[in-house]
């Protein structure tokens, strides 16, 4: 289903739990609301140094949104740095740019050059803000640059105020020893935390109004309280729970959230503990179709998540490549009472198992699995978007479950690729190429550099096809980049 049919189905007038930051709707906490304050009078007080941290999901970059958001536009001018992959030179040449102000690669050049600019502004009343996100990826040297902005300074008032905003290691970086001195310079510190169950529902509440869908879709209190339990109030989180029950909904027209859908949910993104789950779904539709593992040649425990990847067992012995190669050309006699015989009943949990294959399924799936060479295998449902874009190959074998199309596929990501270096690598670079090729970034920004750039491409890629936004591209994604068609150019220009 798509995105957009699935807001008009529930009414929405936008996605109410978007991956993305999302600074409109604005969820104060009593705590939260205080420590907002302070940091806007800390800002207009020309006070110098704030510092932002909490861990990944908690709302930092919407909490740093919501502030240039509240700050008069008239009154302060503001700079917001969110490749921290630049060091020193680079970053301080990109202050500038996003001040309006030539960069200069010499640093006393380029800090004479920024103090003039804030002077001026100063004399005009008016006051600058630099803001740095994942302000963790700065190295030390360029921390005590940071330092050296702070001392830029009237008699009485910093010129520049500074909000650094980054993950908890920061906390550690900045209480180092060669540090002390900005560490020093801090005057207000926020620590972001997740939610208290209590206030669960009230920003179900509030997300949901904002989205003008009051009234029509609900979540009940006990459902609350679980998802609150699995994902410790962490907001990312509860977007990517949330928005998979918006799915179980629209099938419906709207309603409850209750913990019979919240538990799918989270069972299908694997969010809260590990369940209990049945794997048999990729087994019984071979075995049903006369495909055994043993003719598979990848032994009897060849079964895998449907959202996860798995290790491909190897062959038992020199006899499986040939029975694998018999069992693709000629089923034999053998084949028919396995194909006529049902497969092991679908639980509820592991609806794989009411998967059928069909007569070309059987030798596709083989031959993905003979080909794999070592490789992990995965299956999933595919996007309704991406559906009609995608064509069977010797690495992919697409098909009809349940009402929806599937794929199953060798994969061939390595996540360890897109690790944050301060380095370009092959890797960023194919990977921005595959973005390019799709509309979702433009090709003068291919660097090779994976930093948030790349970052916020992979999410509007992800975003288009309804899927959750993730910090380097999932399993799913990679394959739908690799193998859907091009994405038409007037697609990409109404994004």
């Amino acid at each position: 289903m798509s995105l957009a049919p699935l807001h008009a189905r529930l009414g929405l007038a936008r996605s109410p739990f978007p991956p993305t930051p999302d600074a409109s709707a604005y969820f104060f906490t009593p705590a939260l609301q205080e420590q907002f304050a302070e940091v806007v009078h800390c800002i207009q007080a020309r006070k110098g140094f704030v510092l932002l941290t909490g861990e990944v999901g908690l709302g930092k970059s919407t909490f740093v949104r919501r502030l240039l958001d509240t700050l008069p536009e008239d009154a302060v001018r503001s700079a917001l740095v969110f490749n921290t992959f630049l060091q020193r030179e680079a970053l301080l040449s990109a202050v500038l740019r996003d001040f309006g102000l030539e960069p200069s690669s010499d640093i006393d050049e380029a800090l004479t050059r920024l103090n003039g600019f804030l002077l001026d502004e100063h004399r005009a009343g008016r006051t600058c803000l630099l803001v740095i996100d994942d302000a963790q990826n700065l190295q030390p040297a360029s921390l005590e640059l940071v330092r050296l902005l702070c001392n830029l300074e009237t008699g009485q008032e910093k010129l520049l105020q500074i909000v650094l905003a980054g993950q908890p290691e920061l906390e550690a970086l900045l209480g180092g020893q060669d540090l002390r001195q900005l560490q020093s310079r801090i005057v207000k510190h926020v620590r972001l935390a997740g939610l208290q169950a209590d206030q669960v529902l009230r920003y179900f509440e509030m997300r949901v109004s904002a989205a003008s869908a009051s009234g029509r879709i609900a979540l009940q209190p006990r459902a609350a309280r679980a998802l609150h339990r699995a994902t410790g109030g962490n907001l990312r989180r509860i977007h990517l729970v949330l928005d998979r029950c918006m799915y179980g909904l629209a099938a419906q027209g709207g309603g409850t959230i209750d913990t019979q859908l919240l538990r799918s949910a989270l069972d299908d993104l694997e969010t809260g503990p590990p369940a209990r789950r049945s794997r048999t779904g990729w087994y019984a539709m071979l075995a049903a179709s006369g495909l055994g593992m043993a003719a598979l040649g990848v032994g009897a425990s060849y079964v895998w998540p449907t959202d996860s990847p798995a290790p491909v067992a190897q062959p038992a012995g020199p006899a499986a490549p040939a029975a694998t190669a018999k069992a693709v050309e000629a089923p034999g006699p053998s084949a028919a009472p396995a194909a006529a015989a049902p497969a092991p009943a679908a639980t509820a949990s592991a609806p794989a198992a009411q998967a059928v294959a069909g007569p070309d399924e059987p030798a596709c799936l083989a031959r993905v699995a003979a080909e794999a060479q070592g490789r992990p295998l995965a299956s999933r449902a595919l996007p309704a978007r991406a559906a009609g874009l995608l064509q069977p190959s010797a690495a992919l074998c697409l098909f009809d479950r349940g009402g929806e199309r599937w794929a199953f596929w060798r994969d061939t990501l390595d996540k360890s690729a897109y690790a944050v270096t301060p380095r370009a690598t092959p890797a960023s670079t194919a990977l921005q190429r595959l973005l390019v090729r799709q509309g979702a970034l433009d090709a003068a920004q291919v660097d090779g550099f994976y930093g948030p750039q790349t970052v916020a491409a992979l999410a509007t890629f992800q975003g288009r096809l309804g899927l959750p936004a993730t910090p380097v591209p999932d399993e799913l994604t990679y394959m739908l980049l690799e193998n859907m068609n091009a994405a038409p150019a007037s697609a990409a220009r109404s994004e």
